[in-house]
C-alpha cells in the first residue's frame, strides 16, 4: 500500500467528509465482494497519499478476462459514485480517477470487440460511443440494482468502517455473506 499509495499522511477529522469516504469505499467493497467473492484484501477510511480511503484488491493470477468479468470490474469501480449518489444525493470529485478508469476499461472493450453480443468490430467513431455508453449505462444499472438489493450489508459495511477505519477482506466478506445466511436460516435458498 505505501509503495503504491503513498505513506498515511493525515487523520481524518471532518465527521462529513469521513462518513462520506465510508460510503464510496463501502459501495466499491460491497460490489467487489458481491461480484467476485475473496477480491477484497482490504477496505479502509485512513487516508493515504492522495487518496482519502480505498479498497485493496487481493493480488490475483494473470487471465484472459471475460465480458462479464470486465463488466463486473466496471461495476465495482464505479460503485463508489453510485453509492454516494443514492445515499448523499450527489457525488463529490473523488468519483473522478474512478470514473476515468472505468471508461478506460469500456473503451478497451469496445476496440477490441469484447461485447456481450459477441465478437464485433467497431470503426466508426459514432458508433464505438453508443457501444461505450450502453456498456456505461448497463454497469450502472448493475451497481444500483446491487446497493439497492444489499442495502442492509452496505449500511453494516459503512458503520463497520466509521468505528474501526479498516476491514480486513475476511471482514468485508462476512458482512456481505450475511444476507445468503439469514436467508438460508428462514429457507428462502
Amino acid at each position: 500500500d505505501r509503495t503504491i499509495l503513498g505513506s498515511t499522511s493525515r487523520t481524518m477529522n471532518d465527521p462529513d467528509t469521513k462518513r462520506r469516504v465510508a460510503i464510496h469505499e463501502s459501495g466499491h467493497a460491497l460490489i467487489a465482494a458481491i461480484t467476485k467473492p475473496g477480491s477484497v484484501r482490504k477496505a479502509t477510511i485512513i487516508p493515504r497519499g492522495q487518496a482519502l480511503g480505498y479498497v485493496a484488491p487481493l493480488q490475483k493470477e494473470l487471465h484472459l478476462s471475460t465480458f462479464s468479468e470486465l463488466l463486473d470490474q466496471v461495476s465495482m469501480i464505479l460503485a463508489g459514485g453510485v453509492a454516494e449518489r443514492l445515499y448523499l444525493g450527489e457525488h463529490s470529485i473523488g468519483v473522478s480517477g474512478d470514473v476515468q478508469q472505468a471508461k478506460d476499461i469500456i473503451e478497451r472493450m469496445v476496440d477490441t470487440g469484447l461485447l456481450e453480443d459477441g465478437f464485433t468490430l467497431t470503426f466508426n467513431k459514432g458508433e464505438k460511443e453508443v457501444k461505450m455508453q450502453q456498456i456505461f449505462g448497463d454497469a450502472l444499472q448493475k451497481t444500483e440494482t446491487l446497493l439497492q438489493e444489499n442495502a442492509s450489508q452496505f449500511e453494516q459495511l459503512i458503520e463497520a468502517l466509521m468505528q474501526k477505519e479498516t476491514l480486513d477482506g475476511t471482514e468485508v466478506q462476512s458482512i456481505v455473506d450475511r444476507k445468503a445466511a439469514v436467508l438460508e436460516e428462514v429457507g428462502v435458498c
